[in-house]
């Protein structure tokens, strides 16, 4: 799935089902020179009746400094884009 844009059947694909069946792979690419904003939310699946399986592995493409949380929400698979955490280095001194 590219995603070159927030808005979603204008910017990136968003798959509509009634009954749906996830098995495979998901390779999610951020297209186009765009570069995800923290906040930036993206619906990527929704489903009216019945999700079975999901999708496995899942890549997402990496964007130094902003972390992906894909999840599923209500009948909705939805990519949201945070703060990346930081990781905290204390160094130790052995004397």
């Amino acid at each position: 799935m590219a995603i070159h844009g927030p808005i979603p059947a204008t910017d990136y694909c968003q798959l509509q089902a009634a009954d749906i069946y996830l098995d495979g792979a998901l390779n999610v690419s951020f297209t186009s020179g765009y570069v995800p904003q923290i906040g930036d939310h993206y619906v990527l699946l929704t489903y009216s009746n019945s999700r079975t399986g999901d999708y496995s592995p899942v890549f997402i493409a990496h964007m130094a400094g902003i972390h992906r949380d894909l999840s599923y929400i209500g009948k909705n698979l939805e990519l949201l884009a945070q703060w990346a955490p930081r990781q905290l280095f204390i160094p130790i001194i052995i004397k």
